[in-house]
């Protein structure tokens, strides 16, 4: 009979929540307060808070997820997609000319894995246009035509390296860009014209 789980009590600052009326002072450093009245599963102000407790009594990590404007929240985007005529030659750029690892091959469709945080999707243009059903399920039909744009995150500290890179596999960089924030870009296409970007942090807010 598997093991049930334990009863524990959470513990957390009181800046993980939003406060309403008066304002509270923050607990002292180290010293974190139990937040009056919170239960397993109980729904604070403008949060949700899902723990669960394995039977050895081994906490998976709180995590916070506030809602914006009553949407639940969504957290990354986990694919990008890229249509392209000619899939080996997407391939050869993609796999032997930027280093990404394949997670995927098929007739119609190669993924990779970019950084271990997302996937980069190339579909075979034209071939992904009827419902794709299995045994799990069906995905709807989609396609793209024209030149796309996608970014890379890099690091500052490889972004030469990159630009170096790129002359000797004699791939043009057609437009550089140092941001307001901090951050620059290198822009470059792949075979099938879409526009690609290197970014270094300090772009964006959450970048």
């Amino acid at each position: 009979m598997a093991a049930r789980p334990h009863r524990v009590k959470i513990y957390l600052s009181e800046q993980h929540f939003p406060c309403t009326g008066a304002r509270r002072k923050p607990p002292e450093a180290g010293k974190p307060r139990r937040v009056a009245g919170t239960k397993l599963g109980s729904r604070l102000p403008h949060t949700h808070l899902h723990i669960t407790v394995s039977p050895r009594c081994e906490p998976v990590p709180v995590r916070i997820k506030p809602w914006r404007n009553g949407v639940p929240r969504l957290n990354r985007i986990i694919e990008t997609a890229l249509y392209v005529d000619d899939l080996e030659r997407a391939r050869t750029f993609y796999e032997t000319k930027l280093g990404l690892e394949p997670l995927l091959k098929t007739a119609t469709l190669f993924a990779y894995d970019v950084g271990g945080q997302s996937v980069l999707l190339l579909f075979q243009r034209g071939q992904s246009l009827h419902t794709q059903s299995s045994a799990g399920g069906s995905i709807p039909p989609h396609d793209g035509h024209g030149p796309l744009h996608i970014a890379f995150a890099v690091e500052e500290s490889e972004l030469a390296a990159w630009d170096e890179k790129l002359q000797q596999l004699e791939i043009a960089v057609e437009g550089r860009m140092d941001w307001d924030r901090g951050g620059r870009s290198l822009y470059f296409r792949d075979p099938d014209g879409h526009l690609l970007e290197l970014m270094t942090p300090g772009i964006w807010r959450t970048y």
